[in-house]
């Protein structure tokens, strides 16, 4: 940006801030709305959601008052960049700091880009207290200094960040649109089991294997194996590890051709379950289901169904200490399953979805960087 900082002034936040501590009884304060540190999302300026006060249990913490256009930041590990602006009036706990813009000083809505700045998140974390959960005092961030443009650059500079967030935000309702238009072609696709097939009346299961660890010939070979890690509503064309045909001859690992897919049996919290695209001829391990299709050209169409019935799915695991799928439950789960014509036209339109969510999250992306980019030269001393 060629900026001249040479009229540029040293200052300290707490000269261009002012926190407030206005303490109220959440209960009976007639305010409806609070906010948790879980309402705060990493570096976003709006607040997307709230707490309704009434429904919840509010613990003592939860008496500090803010108000629209009041700056909230989170000062609980730092290092998440939780900062937004108030767009109404509500209650937080006390390890919120809510703070105010000094106006004489500084134009609004210029200081919560440099919150979110990393020179500002550096200094912030590197004074944070504790180790577990760490957290800073306000004293802390208050003496953290940084060269401030006059007003009129200001001005400028902060049209500039907040053009760059109204994209963002614009890209953001597209998105939703489009995520929503994509469940809603499924619902309608996927919705008739009049017409059913078994997953094994139109593809084999099976599972694969993992290579002795403590053979070292069995490993770092040239032949992908992938773990259920990997899988994620993607096309795997990779592997973060690879066997050797010495290990692939000596475990219960086998080849299974691209083009198949592939669905988690285990895992933690939301692994189990998922599914990808196979796009590489590959080995997986033995909590890897490998859907190896009949036809071809129900790939797409399959792996829309199984992402759709994702909780569902989850929901037929079994076992007592760590529930868990296996291929007699997949071999068994029911597939509307029309006419070959319908199938790959369904999964070609959800494909085509898929691909302009692709590009939309690419602009939001690129975007973010963008104005990374601009808080850091901006910044940065």
């Amino acid at each position: 940006m060629n900026l001249d900082k040479s009229k540029w002034k040293k200052v300290r936040l707490g000269d261009v801030v002012f926190e407030k501590k206005t303490a109220v009884d959440a209960k009976t304060c007639g305010l409806e709305r609070y906010i948790a540190g879980e309402h705060m999302a990493s570096e976003d300026l709006h607040l997307r959601t709230w707490g309704t006060i009434g429904d919840d249990y509010l613990g003592p913490a939860f008496h500090r008052k803010f108000e629209k256009g009041d700056i909230l930041y989170g000062s609980r590990r730092t290092y998440l960049k939780k900062v937004a602006i108030a767009d109404f009036d509500g209650v937080t706990a006390n390890t919120t700091f809510v703070l105010t813009e000094n106006t004489d000083l500084v134009v609004p809505g210029f200081i919560p880009f440099l919150m979110l700045s990393d020179v500002f998140t550096e200094h912030s974390v590197r004074n944070s207290k504790g180790s577990v959960n760490p957290y800073i005092n306000y004293k802390d961030i208050a003496q953290f200094q940084f060269l401030l443009p006059p007003k009129d650059q200001q001005a400028r500079l902060a049209e500039l960040l907040w053009a760059g967030d109204a994209v963002v935000e614009g890209y953001g309702k597209l998105l939703a649109e489009l995520q929503k238009s994509k469940v809603s072609y499924m619902r309608w696709a996927f919705g008739d089991l009049s017409n059913k097939q078994t997953i094994k009346e139109i593809a084999k299961v099976t599972s694969g294997g993992t290579p002795d660890r403590k053979i070292k010939t069995f490993w770092n070979g040239d032949i992908p194996w992938i773990k259920t890690t990997e899988i994620d509503y993607k096309d795997i064309y990779e592997s973060e590890e690879f066997i050797s045909e010495e290990g692939l001859r000596g475990s219960a690992a086998k080849i299974i051709p691209k083009d198949s897919l592939l669905m988690a049996m285990y895992g933690q919290g939301v692994t189990r379950g998922r599914v990808a695209r196979l796009r590489i001829d590959s080995t997986v391990n033995q909590a890897c289901a490998a859907i190896i299709l009949n036809e071809k050209r129900d790939l797409d169409f399959l792996y829309y169904y199984l992402q759709y019935s994702y909780e569902a799915i989850r929901e037929l695991a079994q076992g007592a200490n760590q529930q868990n799928l296996n291929g007699e439950i997949i071999k068994n789960i029911e597939v509307p399953y029309p006419n070959i014509e319908s199938r790959v036209q369904i999964g070609q339109k959800l494909k085509e979805l898929d691909g302009q969510l692709y590009r939309v999250e690419i602009l939001v992306n690129r975007t973010k960087e963008i104005t990374s980019s601009l808080l850091n030269q901006i910044f940065t001393p």
